[in-house]
């Protein structure tokens, strides 16, 4: 079967003309051959954003920016459709930012995925922000310390008038006979310190001599540092635990005594709680001081001595009305 002319013609232009719409298609960012799903978002603002910018999931180029257009029902809001080739599931709640994706301006989107267990589907809408710009972000930062930038000069004003007006004074006088005070001071100082014969030098002399002497006595003073390392470390050992405790039971001990005397238990804490045996240690004692005056009144009545009648024996009546003692033999 021949084929005429100007069908070869007609045909090869309709294929100029196919490759034609998809590479144009293509330079766009769209690809007519590719199976791709497409997503919408809504901004106020794209901030630049154009067709055929990349979208990127965690720094990965997955898709790009279809269509961009008004949305006729909503008057100034702007449609962007997503065009995802690769095959990947995004939870519900994802979202897509606008943000430079080099340092001369260049806008793209970036999904930022959710903790949703739900996916979205073909033809979903996502909810659309902007990233902060760098300038802004700078601009945002710089401008509380402009503020204070703008604040310390007026201070700074204020101050240097009021120094001036005061400098214009009586104060001027003041402060440079304060300035000369301060001069002699210093020259004072200085030659107090240059003289080899002052005090001072032979301050620094005698710190001098002391370096010296802890330089010669270093051993010693190594020794004697090591000696007290010894003593404390011994001390550390020793067993100073088990005699604080033994010193808290003693005195747990002793507290329950004291409390037991308190409570007039046991013996100790009845003659201690109980007052009759102080009164009758006090009538003892009366009884007994009576007694002793009676013998240094009348000894007779107690006591008889004969030097001749050795063999008799003295028999003392115990009732003082009765005078009389019968000899026994």
């Amino acid at each position: 079967m021949k084929i005429s002319h100007e069908v070869k013609i007609g045909f090869s232009v309709f294929v100029i003309l196919a490759m034609f719409i998809w590479a144009y298609n293509f330079m766009k960012g769209h690809d007519i051959l590719s199976s791709s799903i497409h997503y919408y978002v809504y901004y106020n603002d794209i901030n630049g954003l154009e067709e055929s910018s990349p979208v990127t999931l965690n720094g990965y180029k997955i898709g790009t920016v279809s269509r961009i257009g008004f949305v006729p029902e909503k008057t100034g809001e702007l449609e962007v459709r997503l065009s995802i080739k690769e095959q990947v599931n995004l939870p519900l709640n994802t979202t897509a930012e606008i943000y430079n994706s080099d340092l001369l301006g260049t806008k793209a989107i970036r999904l930022l995925t959710g903790d949703s267990e739900s996916f979205v589907v073909k033809g979903d809408t996502l909810k659309g922000y902007i990233e902060i710009a760098l300038q802004d972000q700078i601009g945002e930062q710089l401008y509380p310390l402009k503020e204070k930038a703008e604040n310390l000069m007026v201070s700074i004003d204020s101050v240097l008038s009021i120094i001036q007006n005061t400098f214009s004074g009586s104060f001027s006088n003041d402060l440079g006979e304060s300035v000369r005070h301060i001069n002699n001071t210093l020259s004072s100082l200085d030659t107090m310190v240059t003289k080899k014969d002052g005090s001072f030098a032979g301050t620094m002399a005698n710190i001098e001599s002391i370096t010296r002497n802890l330089a010669k006595n270093n051993e010693v003073l190594t020794r004697t540092l090591e000696n007290l390392a010894s003593v404390s470390d011994s001390i550390a050992q020793s067993n100073i635990r088990s005699s604080i405790n033994n010193l808290d039971l003693a005195l747990a001990n002793f507290s329950s005594i004291l409390l037991k005397i308190n409570e007039g238990t046991g013996t100790t804490g009845k003659i201690v709680n109980n007052d009759s045996l102080y009164y009758q240690l006090t009538e003892t004692i009366e009884s007994l001081n009576l007694l002793l005056k009676d013998m240094q009144m009348n000894p007779k009545r107690y006591v008889h001595f004969s030097l001749f009648d050795r063999g008799k024996t003295v028999v003392v009546d115990k009732n003082p009305n009765n005078k009389k003692s019968k000899p026994v033999k």
